[in-house]
């Protein structure tokens, strides 16, 4: 399992270049960053005396900037290049997809990392009095290298990355994630099929409740969210959708084991695999 998810390093790096032209926003009050959203540099502000809260579940973002109070909340999409955080801002990854050339946590911000794909190619700067806060196991610091797992049991590495500003960091020791049972329909997926959804049937361990699953949480390979997710307490069983278009663009034709993640609403990482096999037979004219 963990030598499969350590591939995702390599996969962040050759992400696709989005033929939307990218623009540059400023954002002063709460909003979303969606599928489709493309931006070059995001800058975060508040509006005294209201904090500025922005979730970005999907999208693409080049440059994150975060200034006063605000929080950027980071469930899905990718951010390209860089994060940069000034005076008492926070940044919270969850999920997505973050390549980073450049990581600057300035002032007094917070950047607090479980869960997500995230890579750190260049030495990243820390000022005295920013926290950062990495949620996982497994760590590993040797060479100017942070290798480990995320709290959602994803790899992460920090690249070139000095002691002195290692030191500064807080890594959290969490449990490593929960295995949940994972049925995901159909069992043989084929390519040309112009159906909507993949059904994903997900039970976890004894003594957890799947009515306690947080539905920002979920995702398929760790870069597509659920579109929805409904819960049966009786059985004991939570029913989530994804988009079938996203899904089969990550597949191959062959045998595929995808992985499913989520975390509850404690904060508990959940994880567990199912293999389906992909075929590609569309219809002769």
């Amino acid at each position: 399992m963990k030598t499969k998810i350590i591939t995702i390093l390599a996969a962040l790096m050759l992400l696709p270049v989005s033929q939307v032209q990218a623009i540059d926003i400023d954002f002063y009050s709460d909003a979303t960053i969606e599928n489709g959203d493309v931006y070059n540099i995001v800058r975060i502000y508040d509006t005294p005396p209201y904090n500025t809260t922005v979730d970005m579940f999907g999208g693409s973002v080049e440059s994150l900037r975060t200034y006063d109070s605000s929080t950027a909340n980071i469930y899905g999409g990718v951010v390209l290049a860089e994060i940069r955080t000034a005076n008492l801002s926070t940044v919270n990854i969850n999920g997505g997809n973050v390549t980073l050339d450049v990581l600057a946590v300035g002032d007094s911000s917070i950047i607090n990392v479980y869960g997500g794909g995230l890579y750190v190619g260049n030495s990243p700067g820390f000022s005295e009095s920013s926290t950062v806060n990495i949620y996982g196991y497994g760590f590993n610091y040797g060479s100017n290298r942070l290798t480990g797992f995320l709290s959602d049991g994803s790899a992460f590495l920090f690249n070139e990355l000095p002691f002195s500003q290692y030191s500064r960091m807080n890594l959290v020791e969490v449990a490593e994630p929960l295995v949940a049972e994972i049925d995901i329909k159909p069992t043989i997926l084929n390519l040309a099929s112009k159906g909507k959804w993949i059904t994903c049937y997900i039970c976890l361990p004894e003594d957890y409740n799947v009515a306690d699953i947080d539905p920002n949480s979920v995702f398929l390979e760790y870069e597509i969210q659920a579109e929805s997710i409904q819960v049966d307490e009786q059985e004991q069983v939570a029913i989530v959708r994804f988009s079938r278009s996203e899904v089969q663009g990550i597949l191959n034709v062959g045998e595929a084991e995808l992985t499913i993640t989520g975390q509850l609403t404690d904060r508990t990482i959940f994880e567990g695999p199912d293999v389906i096999r992909v075929i590609d037979k569309g219809k002769k004219k």
